[in-house]
This record gives structure tokens, C-alpha cells and sequence, in this order.
């Protein structure tokens, strides 16, 4: 049962302050020891892969990473501020969680959007919904009115938006990409959707009406985070190899080893045998001997002809003989 008592005062006179207990801070400090433990698993895992493979690994270890540092403050009994309720009591609520929320909520659609390769614009407009779900959760939360319930029906817009994104464009550019992974991808999208539809739940009874305790919100919570992030990320975490396959060119935008930041905009050429040339607009040649096809960024040479190519520095100038 919450501590209850008339210390406070409310809108409507002296009320109750209903405040967490044993029960809900044990839930606490047993989300944190998962989430701890699985940051820790997903970190090794991840550097344990090659550098292609890694993209959802860094997202997934960041996910649980940050509930782990929200779930440690609100364990700490930190993180929560008393809010008056319309119906003339006080209620702790835990702004800490929806700071957590604030940053992995975004990371777990991208990590899902990723699996559908879709376009920029519209992985910013599903990911910005979700921030305004949760920021207008938050105001909801601490509003001391009924207008909590106007937060809480825009919110509830914005996360039917965040769902429509997930199946309709985003599914679309996975059923595109094919492949294994594309059942991974409707494996996690529907553990998402289903989790998801209980928080808005969970918050008409606790925070928007205190018809619940807050102990009772904080085991209803950790309940679905667990699930929503640590179950979510085993699931991503023991299929990193085929996911890093099934992205589009067989690499990740967040992981590509081949990115250079020296070369020039345009294409390469790998011209000769094991001391070859690889020359791109604005790159750098190095000399070699041998045959090949250039493309954008090598130096012509007439057909059948010989092509000089400078040497480094210091270092002679070598001739061969060019084959088109």
C-alpha cells in the first residue's frame, strides 16, 4: 500500500500523497540488474563481430545502456517529483522514465527501420512522432488538471502515427529488401506494437487518473521495458550476422568500413596485380605495374599504347604497358 498522509497541499484541499514502496523499488533494481547485465552481453558481442555487422549491435547496447542508467536513479529513489492530481491528491512521478524513453524509444525504431531500408525523410518524421508521443506524455504527467487528458489523446495520436509508419512504409522497403531477415523484422515490429499499446494503458490508470498505485505503475512498467528492450534486444543481438546480410549492399549506413575519408567523389580503379593502382577523383595514385580497366578518377591511356604514371616523391617514374 502507498504512504499515505495530508503533509501536501492540493486544488482541491488536503489529500493523500501516494508514493512508492518496497515492492515497486525492488522491481526498480531488478530492471536495472537485466538491463546492466545485458549492456554488458551486448557490448561484448557486438565488438566480437566484424566491423559490417556491428550497426544494430551499437544501437541495441545503447538502448538498454540508457534504461539502465534511468532504472539505477528511479532504484536511488531519485528521478521523481510530486505532482497534484485533479482529484486532490499528490502522486511521485517518475520524469526519469520518460527521459529513458526520450533517447530509446528513437533507437529501437531505428533499429527496426533500418531493417527496411527506407528513405531519410521518412525515418526523421516516424522517429520525431515518437519524441512528441513521449514529450506530451511527460506533460500529461505533470499537469495538475484534466487538460492532462488533452496531452494524453494528442500523444495517443502520435503513436498511432508511429505505427502506421512501422507497418505500412517501413514494411513495405523490408518486404523490398527480402531475404531471411524480413521475418526477423515482422518478429520484432510485432513484439513492439503489442508491448507498446500497454504503456498508454498503464498511464490512464497510474499517471492520468492515480486509480493505480505507484508501485503497481512502477511493476507494470518494468514489466514492459524488460520485454520491449531486453527481450527486444536478444532477439537483434543473436541475429547480427544475418541482419548485416540482409542490409541493402551487404552493409550498414551506420557501418561501412570502406567509407574514406580521403577519396574523392568519384569511382576507384584497381589497375595491376598486387602493387596496383587505386585512383578516384581527388584521390591519391601510387605506382604499380600491371593491366586493368579504369574507371573515373584513372588516367587515360590510348589503346595498346603505354601510359607513364608518376611516382611518389623522390622515387622514379614508371612505364607499362596499358590494356583497355
Amino acid at each position: 500500500m502507498d504512504n499515505i498522509n495530508g503533509r501536501y497541499p492540493s486544488p482541491n484541499g488536503p489529500g493523500a500523497v501516494h508514493e512508492i514502496t518496497y515492492g515497486g523499488q525492488v522491481m526498480y533494481w531488478v530492471v536495472f540488474a537485466s538491463m546492466a547485465f545485458s549492456a554488458l552481453a551486448f557490448a561484448t558481442i557486438t565488438f566480437m563481430k566484424p566491423m559490417h555487422a556491428r550497426a544494430h549491435g551499437y544501437i541495441t547496447t545503447a538502448i538498454v545502456t540508457i534504461a539502465a542508467i534511468a532504472y539505477y536513479v528511479m532504484g536511488a529513489h531519485g528521478g521523481s517529483v510530486d505532482v497534484a492530481n485533479p482529484n486532490g491528491n499528490l502522486r511521485s512521478i517518475y520524469y526519469a522514465r520518460y527521459v529513458d524513453w526520450f533517447f530509446t524509444t528513437p533507437l529501437i525504431l531505428l533499429d527496426v527501420i533500418l531493417m527496411g531500408n527506407v528513405a531519410l525523410g521518412a525515418t526523421l518524421w516516424i522517429v520525431l512522432a515518437d519524441v512528441a508521443m513521449i514529450v506530451l506524455g511527460l506533460f500529461g504527467a505533470l499537469c495538475i488538471n484534466q487538460y492532462r487528458w488533452g496531452y494524453f489523446a494528442i500523444s495517443c495520436l502520435f503513436f498511432v502515427i508511429v505505427l502506421w509508419g512501422l507497418f505500412s512504409p517501413v514494411a513495405k522497403g523490408a518486404r523490398l529488401v527480402g531475404g531471411r531477415h524480413v521475418g526477423i523484422f515482422w518478429t520484432l515490429t510485432g513484439l513492439l506494437a503489442f508491448l507498446w499499446i500497454g504503456y498508454p494503458i498503464i498511464w490512464g490508470f497510474c499517471e492520468g487518473s492515480d486509480y493505480a498505485t505507484v508501485s503497481t505503475e512502477a511493476i507494470c512498467y518494468g514489466i514492459l521495458d524488460f520485454f520491449a528492450k531486453v527481450v527486444f534486444g536478444w532477439i537483434v543481438i543473436i541475429n547480427l550476422d544475418l541482419l548485416a546480410h540482409g542490409s541493402k549492399d551487404g552493409r550498414s549506413i551506420l557501418c561501412n568500413s570502406t567509407n574514406n575519408p580521403f577519396g574523392g567523389t568519384g569511382g576507384s580503379a584497381d589497375i595491376g596485380g598486387g602493387d596496383g593502382i587505386r585512383a578516384g577523383n581527388g584521390g591519391v595514385a601510387g605506382t604499380g605495374t600491371g593491366t586493368g580497366t579504369g574507371t573515373t578518377g584513372a588516367r587515360p591511356a590510348a589503346v595498346g599504347g603505354t601510359a607513364a604514371r608518376p611516382a611518389g616523391v623522390g622515387g622514379p617514374t614508371t612505364t607499362g604497358t596499358t590494356a583497355v
